[in-house]
C-alpha cells in the first residue's frame, strides 16, 4: 500500500517533468526549422513553382503578460496534448479566419494553467510558417463542455485558446483574441 501511495502522489510530478522535457525539445526543433530558399552563391535560381499547399504543422505560441510561450502541434489528441497545446483540426490556419488552440490548465505539464489570468487588452502572438500573427484579447468566458462552436467561424481573423475549468467537468474556459492588422 505504501508503495502504491508514493506511486499515486509522484505521478503529477512524473507528468509535469515528462511534458516538460517534451515541450523544450519541441521549442529547440521549432527555433532551429529554418527553411533554406536562398540558391547558393553562384548558381541559378530554380525555376518558380506553384506553392504547396499549406498545412499546419506546429507553431510557436507566446503570451508575454504570463510568460507563456509553448509549441502548438496539430490535433487535441491525447497523445499531442500530453506534450503541449494542440491545434483544433476543424479550425483554420491562422490568418485565415478563427484558429482554435486547446491546452491543459492542470495535467500534461500545464500548458495553459496561466490561461484564465489573460485580461482584454493583452498581447498574444502565433508564429507560423516563418510568419508572427498578433491578437489581442477581446473576451474570456466560459462555455458548457460540450459547445463547440467557439471553435468554428467568427467572421474575422481570430485566436482562439480553449482550457478546462479546474473543478469543473461541465464548463470550458475560452479566450477569444482578434488579429491585429
Amino acid at each position: 500500500m505504501v508503495i502504491l501511495g508514493v506511486m499515486f502522489t509522484l505521478y503529477p510530478l512524473f507528468n509535469h517533468f515528462y511534458s516538460s522535457y517534451q515541450q523544450d525539445k519541441l521549442q529547440a526543433a521549432f527555433k532551429d526549422a529554418t527553411p533554406d530558399t536562398a540558391a547558393p552563391a553562384g548558381e541559378p535560381a530554380a525555376p518558380a513553382q506553384p506553392p504547396a499547399p499549406r498545412e499546419f504543422k506546429e507553431a510557436l505560441l507566446e503570451a508575454p503578460s504570463i510568460k507563456l510561450s509553448r509549441v502548438v502541434r496539430k490535433g487535441t489528441s491525447t497523445e499531442v496534448l500530453a506534450e503541449g497545446p494542440g491545434w483544433y483540426e476543424e479550425s483554420v490556419l491562422p490568418g485565415e479566419g478563427n484558429t482554435a488552440i486547446a491546452g491543459h490548465l492542470n495535467t500534461d505539464g500545464s500548458p495553459f494553467r496561466r490561461v484564465p489570468q489573460l485580461k482584454p487588452g493583452d498581447s498574444v502572438k502565433l508564429t507560423f510558417e516563418d510568419r508572427t500573427y498578433e491578437y489581442r484579447v477581446e473576451r474570456v468566458f466560459t462555455i458548457d463542455s460540450t459547445d463547440w462552436s467557439v471553435i468554428g467561424p467568427c467572421g474575422y481573423s481570430a485566436l482562439t485558446l480553449t482550457t478546462c475549468i479546474a473543478g469543473d467537468s461541465k464548463h470550458r474556459l475560452v479566450v477569444r483574441a482578434a488579429e491585429v492588422k
